[in-house]
């Protein structure tokens, strides 16, 4: 997850030879790879499962039927990541929008799903 993700990011930092940047590039390619289809699927189509509690986001299924404000209020929620300096910064930055545009798009799919934004990976 993202713990994950700033770990090695920090490491990086005081990695000065090629052979060992490159091991830390190819680990950080595969570990970031199921954040980006997190973020496909949340953002392209307001999708996501349980699983994407390490990306900072939390659905509450008791509410994922509900056809009122609770929806809204309740489905989805956003945790907090946890601060560990700039590390994850570079999550901390774009986590309130990446939250707000999936669960818009969630909500649109619900309510117009023939719409063009609510679209399978538009």
């Amino acid at each position: 997850g993202v713990d994950l993700l700033s770990f090695l990011l920090q490491v990086s930092i005081h990695i000065c030879h090629d052979q060992g940047n490159l091991i830390l590039v190819s680990l950080f390619r595969a570990a970031v790879n199921p954040y980006f289809r997190f973020l496909k699927s949340w953002l392209y189509a307001g999708e996501c499962d349980f699983s994407h509690t390490e990306f900072g986001l939390v659905m509450d299924q008791r509410y994922m039927n509900a056809r009122s404000c609770e929806y809204w209020l309740y489905t989805y929620g956003l945790t907090e990541l946890e601060e560990s300096g700039s590390e994850t910064a570079f999550l901390t930055d774009i986590q309130s929008k990446v939250y707000s545009t999936g669960k818009s798009l969630a909500l649109l799919r619900l309510i117009c799903p023939d719409h063009h934004l609510a679209g399978k990976y538009r």
